[in-house]
């Protein structure tokens, strides 16, 4: 069986949502906390679920933060555990 991921849009450090890992045995961990970079342009309020890419990166969008403060694309690469 392989693990699921997932995004809340609150909770985490920050409050401002994370994106998870959860294994078919239960275990819960935090791959990401939203909004730790300087005025949240890492965004904050993950929107929608995240889609897989081939090469096993997941993509997904904030509601909020970023550049211009209204949102982010995101990838986060779950074998680095690191957010681009």
């Amino acid at each position: 069986m392989r693990d699921f991921y997932g995004t809340t849009s609150e909770g985490g450090a920050n409050e401002d949502g994370t994106v998870f890992k959860i294994t078919p045995s239960g275990t819960l961990t935090t791959l990401y906390g939203f909004c730790s970079q300087n005025r949240c342009t890492d965004g904050y309020y993950p929107l929608a679920a995240l889609v897989r890419a081939n090469n096993g990166d997941f993509y997904g969008t904030s509601f909020r933060g970023g550049v211009s403060g209204l949102g982010t694309i995101f990838k986060i690469t779950p074998s680095r555990l690191r957010k681009k």
